[in-house]
């Protein structure tokens, strides 16, 4: 059947993000907002070659795809630099 609750999102990387400089292996999006990472564009170009070691740089569009309800979570733990966002941080 077709699902209606999932979609995909773009999410910037702004200069005072939490995300700035960040590896996408520190991130809890898959682990506590149920939602995978699945590209960043960067400098036009489209990065689907990702893994943990993958840089977040100010200026790139995370590509992240998951059901809708923990997307909207996603986001607004990103507007609100929320530390949950990180691995380990403490």
């Amino acid at each position: 059947g077709e699902e209606k609750d999932i979609d995909i999102i773009e999410v910037k990387v702004d200069k005072s993000s939490i995300l700035n400089n960040k590896k996408i292996g520190q991130l809890t999006i898959r682990k506590i907002f149920n939602s995978t990472v699945i590209g960043v564009y960067r400098d036009n170009s489209l990065i689907v070659s990702i893994n943990p070691e993958t840089d977040l740089l100010v200026g790139d569009r995370i590509i992240v795809f998951g059901k809708k309800s923990n997307l909207k979570k996603l986001q607004e733990a990103i507007k609100n630099n929320d530390p949950k966002l990180l691995i380990n941080n403490n």
